[in-house]
């Protein structure tokens, strides 16, 4: 089978809207984060938060949608009120992201 064969059989879509973070490795701010430095959660693009471990491509679009709503975020615990995000989840985002 050629590589071309293999990429095709990949699902390139991101379907899965939130992973659960405790099957991602995160590195804790004493160690840095996977990308270096902290993501502004209030200016990122949605690459960018995209790029998050556990966050996709459906939640960066919810992220950034919260955003335009409801205006900057005051608290990274505001990320519990994005749909999609589990409260749990934020303690492990908020080691990856800054206001």
């Amino acid at each position: 089978m050629e590589q071309d064969d293999i990429d095709e059989d990949i699902d390139m879509s991101d379907e899965n809207i939130m992973e659960d973070m405790d099957s991602k490795t995160m590195k804790s701010d004493e160690e840095g984060s996977e990308m270096g430095e902290k993501i502004h959660l209030n200016t990122a693009s949605k690459e960018k938060l995209a790029a998050i471990p556990g966050v996709g491509e459906k939640t960066a679009q919810a992220i950034i949608d919260y955003r335009k709503k409801k205006g900057k975020f005051k608290t990274i615990e505001e990320l519990a009120n994005v749909k999609n995000i589990k409260e749990e989840n934020v303690q492990e985002l908020k080691k990856l992201l800054t206001l």
